[in-house]
């Protein structure tokens, strides 16, 4: 494993293999957190390449999802294909919620917690109230 320097002083994280291949583009940190380059294709048309897409090109309806969720690893044993919904519930829990924890919310008008599951865009509730 080798570390590649961003000119951000960002640091990221790939594989032996291919750092030669990486390292040959300038790279930077995206807002969203993720190693990229721009590039223009033939027709003029500018385009953002994602480093993690570059080094492992998923099936069709799939997704690249960073395993330890550190969008700055890009080794290979870091990166795997995975659902939009597996992708999705790989994620730290927002800021600002009122709880740490997933699925889990502060009721506003009963003055307790309770919890949910959302599978496939559905949230089942659960009349699970936390004292």
């Amino acid at each position: 494993m080798k570390t590649l320097r961003l000119k951000s002083g960002a640091e990221v994280l790939v594989d032996d293999e291919d750092f030669d291949f990486v390292s040959q583009y300038s790279w930077h940190v995206s807002h969203n957190g993720y190693a990229i380059r721009r590039a223009v294709e033939p027709s003029g048309r500018k385009r953002v390449i994602y480093m993690h897409k570059e080094l492992m090109t998923p099936s069709p309806g799939n997704e690249i999802d960073h395993a330890d969720m550190n969008k700055l690893n890009n080794c290979r044993s870091n990166l795997r294909e995975a659902s939009r919904t597996l992708n999705n519930a790989n994620h730290r829990p927002r800021e600002g919620c009122s709880s740490k924890f997933k699925g889990v919310a502060w009721h506003k008008n009963y003055k307790r917690w309770w919890s949910y599951i959302n599978k496939n865009g559905n949230r089942s509730r659960f009349d699970l109230w936390i004292a």
